[in-house]
């Protein structure tokens, strides 16, 4: 598979230095399950942008525990405002 092997190589690559952003959409689901099968200690970043919906902060965090993710979350200083 093709996106197997694009990862396998920036594993080798970037070695320690190679991370997957997770949105927690299906989308970056998919990327993740993949990127687990190269390295399934992959660093893990969620960005909490205080606007995402309650749901999907509970799915990063039961995934998180269910996959035993390498979980790093970020969160701006300031959070975003919608006014």
């Amino acid at each position: 598979m093709q996106s197997i092997e694009i990862l396998e190589t920036a594993k080798k690559l970037f070695d320690s230095n190679l991370a997957v952003a997770f949105s927690g959409g299906k989308d970056s689901l998919t990327v993740l399950h993949l990127s687990l099968q190269v390295n399934p200690e992959m660093p893990v970043v969620f960005n909490n942008t205080t606007v995402d919906f309650p749901e999907t902060i509970l799915f990063v965090r039961k995934l998180a525990d269910e996959w035993h993710l390498n979980l790093h979350v970020t969160k701006p200083k300031k959070g975003f405002s919608l006014w």
